[in-house]
């Protein structure tokens, strides 16, 4: 990230914590934004999103701090490309909260298919996986079935 950009953050954090303690709002920048919310039960979440979306295909990439009360904080990245509108990319989570230490990411693969996995979710991405799969190969068995019944 540049100085300027960085500088612009620090300034940002600074004026949000002394005047809007308790509200929410948006500084849009040319093709994303920042964002800082104070939620009622007293977390603080900001945010640093841009993307390009002209018909359903570009991109979009966004960083999420939430600070929450009792020492909690987790730290959120989300890309990826958009292709005919289906979005293909990552979702990751890291961060400390009640139940200790937090490490999710998913992986979209397009079509609402998703792959959720991270620390003690292995067996689920791996199930996941294993269903994508499945329904792709049932999938093409009923394409293969549709034109064979087509050329009778």
């Amino acid at each position: 990230m540049c100085l300027a950009l960085r500088c612009q953050m620090l300034l940002f954090l600074w004026l949000s914590s002394l005047f809007l303690c308790s509200m929410a709002f948006n500084i849009p920048f040319i093709l994303g934004n920042v964002g800082f919310t104070k939620k009622p039960n007293g977390d603080t979440q900001l945010g640093l999103n841009s993307g390009l979306n002209i018909g359903g295909h570009g991109a979009e990439s966004g960083l999420t701090f939430n600070f929450g009360k009792g020492g909690s904080f987790n730290a959120q990245s989300d890309g990826g490309v958009l292709v005919g509108g289906d979005k293909f990319g990552t979702n990751s989570t890291f961060g400390v909260d009640k139940k200790g230490l937090v490490a999710d990411t998913d992986v979209h693969l397009g079509d609402n298919k998703t792959l959720h996995g991270g620390l003690g979710k292995e067996k689920n991405f791996i199930e996941d996986l294993a269903d994508l799969i499945r329904r792709r190969k049932e999938e093409k068995q009923r394409q293969k079935e549709q034109r064979i019944a087509e050329r009778i």
